[in-house]
């Protein structure tokens, strides 16, 4: 058990990676549902006005960078993964990856049902994240193929 998924200690790029992704999921969530509690609370009968859609312009621009954020690290940490070949590496990446998906997923349904948000704002930051899971799926299902 002393070398389980769960030991971060011997892996540091794998823990700093998925504190920042943890970090920015989290913040990406505050944001957003901070920025529909606002357009709730702000909307006269449908419409905004100009001083408070500004406002939620500027919380929806900090998300694109919250976003644009985290393909940057799922991207970099995917590159060195691949350089490294280093295949313990990968599968903890990709179980990790997967774990770290499912409960955002499950995070996210619970801040929509709970603030009534639309499920889909919630959860299109982790498009990436399942996609880079499934990359890393793929490469070292086909490298165990090819070997």
């Amino acid at each position: 058990m002393k070398d389980s998924v769960f030991n971060f200690k011997r892996y540091k790029g794998l823990r700093y990676y998925f504190l920042f992704l943890t970090l920015i999921n989290l913040i990406y969530l505050f944001i957003e549902t901070s920025r529909f509690q606002y357009i709730e609370k702000y909307s006269l009968n449908g419409q905004i006005q100009k001083e408070h859609y500004q406002y939620i312009s500027n919380l929806w621009k900090m998300n694109n960078v919250l976003v644009i954020f985290m393909i940057l690290i799922c991207l970099g940490y995917l590159v060195v993964l691949f350089v490294q070949k280093n295949k313990v590496n990968g599968i903890k990446h990709f179980l990790l990856n997967l774990i770290f998906c499912i409960v955002f997923t499950c995070i996210s349904y619970f801040i929509s049902f709970v603030f009534t948000i639309p499920i889909g704002n919630l959860i299109q930051q982790l498009v990436i994240l399942y996609g880079t899971t499934i990359i890393v799926l793929l490469y070292y299902t086909l490298n165990k193929i090819k070997s």
